[in-house]
Order: structure tokens, then sequence, then C-alpha cells
């Protein structure tokens, strides 16, 4: 247990650092300070996932928590599911739970080129803990079974608003999963994951930002 703490609460301290240094850095006085949306949901798509997102704004003005919830997806023998017996033919998608704090750290320069900021349009750092489960898997083989896993990844990506609330997002990221129905069909009950993010979506923006 005090591994996984130590896991997510240094992350969260160099976020807060980031945001602190950022802040102090800005050519805008405290009334024009550009800040994180309040709270905004987004639906996207990636490959071989979807997902319904919120971002709320917290602690500070750069500082937004993200919480997810969807579907990833795959063909054949993959990280996220065990097979019975040899099936090569066969899909399936499991349920995709993310809580992931980001730091958006380029407002300032953004907005000094012209640039929108516009439903969280900018560069950030995320640690996010992912968990996949078994419970509601979709598939069409009764023989395979959803390995259960929590992962903690540091990323970095960007974030764009094309315009009338259409957004993509582009990120990477390497951490650490922990298997948590570990059998034989595993080597090891823990390793390192690696996160390509790549998603495309519509923004319901409920919340307008404020200067």
């Amino acid at each position: 247990m005090k591994k996984y703490l130590s896991i997510i609460c240094i992350p969260v301290i160099f976020f807060i650092g980031i945001s602190n240094s950022n802040a102090q850095e800005g050519k805008y006085s405290s009334d024009d300070v550009p800040r994180v949306e309040k709270s905004i949901y987004d639906i996207q798509v990636g490959f071989l996932g979807a997902w319904i997102t919120n971002e709320r704004r917290i602690f500070h003005d750069q500082v937004a928590l993200r919480t997810e919830i969807g579907f990833i997806g795959g063909f054949g023998e993959s990280p996220f599911v065990e097979t019975v017996q040899n099936s090569d033919n066969f899909y399936f998608f499991i349920p995709d739970i993310r809580l992931e704090p980001r730091v958006y750290y380029n407002f300032h320069e953004r907005l000094e080129k012209g640039r929108r900021i516009s439903n969280n349009s900018g560069n950030f750092w995320a640690f996010s803990i992912r968990y996949n489960s078994d419970f509601m898997k979709i598939t069409n083989a009764t023989n395979i079974s959803a390995i259960d896993q929590v992962a903690f990844i540091p990323k970095w990506g960007i974030r764009r608003d094309t315009g009338m609330g259409v957004t993509y997002e582009i990120g990477f990221g390497l951490g650490y999963v922990k298997y948590l129905n570990y059998d034989s069909y595993l080597n090891n009950d823990s390793g390192a994951i690696l996160d390509l993010h790549i998603r495309f979506g519509f923004t319901f923006n409920s919340f307008k930002n404020q200067y």
C-alpha cells in the first residue's frame, strides 16, 4: 500500500510545483490569468475505444481533474485478456476507467501568439490512473476472460479545439501496471506499460472560462 501511495503522491507534488512556477512566470495580472475551463464534457473515440470524459478545474487555474469511463478493445491475443483455449479470430471490449490530473502549462504562450485556449486547448502533463476489468466485457468468444489490472502512467500530450467543439488529443506515456488476477498466463504479475493517446471527439462546454 505504501508503494502505491508513493506512486500517486510524488507526481501530484510535481504537478503542483509545475503549475505554481508557470503562474509566477506569466506576464498577466491576477485578473487576466488564463484558466482551464470550470467543467467540460467530451465524447471521444480512439483506436478501438470510446469514452465519455469530464475535465474539472481544481486547486489551481492550470490544473484540471479528468475522469473517463468507456470501453477499450482489440482482436486476438492482447495484454488485456487471456484465452482458456487457443483462439485467433475473436474481438473484445472491456470497461476502461481513468482518473487523470492534468497540468496545462502553455496557455500564456498560446494567447501571446493569438491561438485559442478554449475547451482547454494546450499542452499538458498528466498522471493517469487506469483500471480495466472483466466486468461487462463484450466479446464474440466464450473462452476468454479479461485480466483485471490497474496502471499508473505519467503522460505528456496536447489537446486542441478546432472550432465548434470538435477536439483532438495526442500524447504518450510510460508507466507501471499491476495485474490483479495474476496466473500462469502471465510471466509476471506487474510490468511496464506504454500508453499511446490518440483521440478525436466533441466537447460539451457546461461552464464558460471566466477571467
